[in-house]
């Protein structure tokens, strides 16, 4: 009988050999399990600075162009994302030319236990189309970073700023690429389909095929890569970043190399310093906002929106209207990280009690923080930001350690995962409050450029 170590083993070993069939070439790194984080990168020796650890051939990827033209047609209206998912749910390849690949996949259970669009039918035997109900309030105590919580007061502000609900964000999303599907390619069914669909949106990297035009949309411009898609998250290791190098590669390959800041760095394991989409910068608000299915344990780059909480003091105001003609209101305007509150939020909070003078000297930089104004911008961080988001922390895990209602059978495994993301904002807040009492201002250095109006 095989054991299931045996098993793994095989499976790894069958990858292995697909990846090089495929023309895939690793230098120095390999993959294997890692404790608590499911399958990862490693070093296997000390690592140079500019070094090219992986080469991924373009005929490797799974791109739009690589689903037939004719299933293309079948799926008019639907993002990449969708179409992606509906091609392997679909395609016979799955079950073929991906199977070794598909074996380093996340499984449906696995998207189950982490996702939040799934928690709504976690103890269901299956999925259904009732988890994407727009009718339906979620109770369940989110982080603002994932669903803003309700209040009537604020509906109009939320409706007008779609984004910064990524919950009903997905919901809507993946409504709509579902009813495209279900239309084109009736045989699948809507739980395969979730399972596709969170897949693509959790393994994909933003890339632009080089000589080839633009999709239209952002986010339609990613592509699976195999074995790049192993690199994991986190907020300190070794950096690596993935480029295209036509000089060396002949324009044809997709490369991932180290950047060591220092030549011969040992590495126990590689940690890709980015979110999703992979291009971009890593930011704790996106890597804890559900949308990866996952929240580190530690990360320095950490933070929270806390625009539910400013909101309610802003909206119809002369702030409001101040801020608005400055450029510095919108979605995803204000943040707090482990450094305090960002510069925007400290815009927003004086345009409260200064002059509109002296609150654009402010924003220009040419009025330096006064005694009288740093003690008012303090006790309206700690009075409109601090002591409610904390109140909101406390009864968020209050209700997590005793659900109630829908809720009551909900899993230990989500239950964990929200308890520990509401527990580091508790860190948060109090980093930002023993700030403020150190007379640090609770100020980041972010970008002080207001945002375009323009939408």
């Amino acid at each position: 009988m095989t054991s299931r170590s045996e098993n793994k083993d095989a499976k790894q070993a069958s990858f292995r050999s697909w990846s090089a069939a495929q023309g895939i070439t690793t230098n120095g790194i390999d993959y294997c399990k890692i404790p608590n984080r499911g399958l990862g990168i490693v070093a296997q020796r000390h690592l140079k600075a500019g070094e090219t650890l992986v080469i991924v051939p373009f005929s490797a990827l799974v791109t739009i162009n690589t689903v037939p033209k004719a299933f293309r047609k079948r799926h008019e209206q639907i993002t990449t994302q969708g179409l992606l998912a509906s091609f392997l749910a679909s395609s016979k390849s799955i079950k073929t030319t991906y199977v070794p690949w598909a074996s380093t996949w996340p499984t449906l259970e696995d998207f189950k236990a982490s996702m939040p669009i799934c928690w709504r039918q976690y103890e269901k035997t299956a999925l259904t189309e009732d988890m994407l109900d727009e009718t339906t309030v979620d109770d369940m105590p989110f982080p603002p970073a994932v669903s803003y919580p309700g209040s009537q007061s604020l509906d109009a502000f939320w409706d007008g700023n779609p984004d910064l609900n990524l919950l009903q964000k997905q919901r809507k999303k993946l409504k709509a690429d579902w009813e495209v599907v279900a239309e084109a390619v009736p045989n699948i069914t809507f739980e395969t389909y979730v399972h596709y669909w969170l897949l693509v949106n959790t393994r994909t990297l933003y890339f632009e095929m080089p000589n080839l035009k633009p999709l239209p949309r952002r986010d339609d411009r990613i592509v699976m890569c195999p074995f790049i898609d192993l690199f994991n998250h986190n907020d300190t290791g070794t950096y690596v970043s993935f480029l295209v190098d036509a000089d060396v590669y002949n324009d044809q390959t997709l490369a991932m190399r180290s950047m060591c800041p220092t030549v011969d760095t040992p590495m126990t394991s590689y940690s890709l310093n980015v979110s999703y989409p992979l291009c971009r910068s890593f930011t704790g608000q996106l890597i804890s906002n559900g949308a990866d299915g996952f929240v580190l344990e530690n990360n320095r780059w950490d933070a929270t929106p806390i625009d539910h909480c400013l909101m309610t003091h802003l909206l119809d105001t002369s702030a409001e209207e101040q801020l608005q003609q400055a450029g510095y209101l919108g979605a995803s305007n204000y943040s707090l990280s482990s450094d305090g509150v960002c510069h925007r939020t400290q815009v927003a909070i004086r345009a409260q009690f200064l002059s509109v003078d002296l609150w654009l000297e402010f924003i220009a930089g040419r009025n330096s923080n006064e005694v009288g104004a740093e003690q008012d911008a303090q006790a309206l961080i700690t009075g409109q930001v601090l002591e409610p988001y904390f109140q909101e922390a406390e009864n968020a895990l209050e209700w997590l350690r005793n659900p109630s209602g829908a809720w009551t059978e909900l899993s230990y495994g989500p239950r964990k995962v929200l308890i520990r993301r509401w527990n580091q904002i508790r860190v948060l807040l109090q980093q930002t409050a023993n700030g403020l009492v150190a007379g640090k201002g609770g100020q980041t250095e972010d970008s002080h450029k207001p945002q375009s109006t323009e939408r």
